[in-house]
């Protein structure tokens, strides 16, 4: 597996269009070596810039001759992104880190169910005894939400203020240029926190995988990543 990552997230609306609206985008450069992990954050305002989209599209560009691999949460989403820069999403090397959350729920009950953030939670659940005929014995049996928020909450513990969350989220769905703008520094913040914990996310989905009972080959990840930038142009 490559050492260099760009972990790597976009904010936008007109989700309906050929070409999203961007509207900020973070990544957190990550180059490790043996001893050492070099970690460079960053993040740019692209609502209303063609200047700014035109410059990350040559940056992602000169990541891809770098040979980084682009780690997201939602190839698709995020390829349709890079699409809306001009740029051919299968061009590039993906990790997607929902595609291999839900290899592990779907997988892997250690995963699908227990301690879980369901609904902006925290629950317990359990998963269902099988070929049981027993009337509702009044355990929660939901399985794992396929969300950002339920994945980092299981992988690394780590708690997102989904409330928060969705203030941001339907301030830039509802594209309305002033609004975004006066929260410009806000989103940008918001933006940059979905791509922090995703290093240590994809730690734990390797983890999970040398341990798993019936170990997931590592180099079906990369395919599973290009499928998703398949269906991010379809």
């Amino acid at each position: 597996m490559s050492s260099k990552r760009i972990y790597i997230d976009f904010e936008y609306n007109s989700t309906t269009q050929e070409k999203l609206n961007l509207v900020s985008v973070a990544w957190v450069d990550v180059f490790e070596t043996k001893d050492q992990v070099f970690k460079k954050p960053f993040k740019l305002w692209l609502h209303g810039s063609p200047l700014n989209k035109k410059n990350v599209a040559e940056m992602l560009l000169q990541f891809k001759r770098m040979d980084y691999t682009f780690v997201a949460f939602n190839v698709i989403a995020e390829g349709h992104a890079f699409y809306s820069l001009g740029l051919d999403p299968t061009k590039f090397r993906w990790i997607d880190l929902q595609a291999e959350w839900k290899m592990l729920t779907n997988h892997w009950n250690d995963f699908g169910y227990g301690k879980q953030l369901i609904g902006g939670k925290k629950v317990r659940t359990y998963p269902p005894k099988l070929y049981s005929k027993d009337e509702d014995d009044g355990l929660n049996h939901s399985k794992s939400e396929k969300s950002f928020a339920a994945a980092a909450y299981k992988l690394i513990g780590k708690e997102v203020d989904t409330a928060h969350k969705d203030i941001m989220r339907n301030i830039i769905i509802e594209n309305n240029p002033e609004r975004i703008e006066a929260y410009k520094q806000e989103i940008l913040e918001y933006n940059l926190s979905d791509v922090e914990p995703m290093r240590d996310m994809l730690k734990a989905v390797f983890k999970a995988y040398n341990s798993h009972p019936a170990p997931i080959k590592f180099e079906h990840i990369y395919k599973r990543g290009r499928a998703m930038a398949d269906a991010a142009l379809m």
